[in-house]
Parts: structure tokens; C-alpha cells; sequence
């Protein structure tokens, strides 16, 4: 099957490190990714992240629903990942 193109989102240091806060990444559309393989793919793309993500904690969303470590996910055309660094705040 074709790539699909997936939204990606940046927040916070991810924004930073990244120079956008989205872009589109093509992912292999019948291909059931979980967490992990999701993370791999986009630090594929963007090998800057690699550091962070490996060492900070954040939240992954695909459509707007977080992910657990042991869900699997299809994409099609206008999915979207959203990569969520904790939140300060006060």
C-alpha cells in the first residue's frame, strides 16, 4: 500500500528542537505501529529528537487520544500525532 503523510505536532522543547511546530511524515498505511515504532519512525525523520525522547517524559496522542505503550495504530490520510512534554505551569 502507499505511504499515508500523518500529521506530526510539536509542543514545548519538541518545538524548539524541531524549528515547527507540525510537519508530515509518511508512514506505511497497512503497517499496525504501537507506541515505540511510532517514536522510532519520527526520530528517524527528525534524529534530533532522538536525546529528548529518550530521556524525557512525555505523551504521545494519535488522534487525539493518548496512547498506552501496548496499543497498535493504523494510519490514514490526515491522522495525527501529537508529541506532549509535561506541562509546567503554576
Amino acid at each position: 500500500m502507499p505511504p499515508v503523510q500523518v500529521i506530526i505536532l510539536y509542543f514545548g522543547r519538541l518545538r524548539e528542537l524541531t524549528g515547527t511546530s507540525s510537519e508530515k511524515i509518511d508512514f506505511d498505511s497497512s503497517i499496525a505501529y504501537t507506541q515505540q515504532t511510532i517514536l522510532d519512525h519520527i526520530i528517524q525523520h527528525r534524529p534530533i529528537l532522538k536525546s529528548f525522547l529518550t530521556t524525557n517524559s512525555f505523551r504521545l496522542a494519535v488522534n487525539q487520544q493518548y496512547l498506552l505503550e501496548t496499543d497498535l495504530v493504523k494510519f490514514s490520510e490526515q491522522s495525527e500525532v501529537a508529541l506532549l512534554p509535561p506541562f509546567g505551569g503554576g
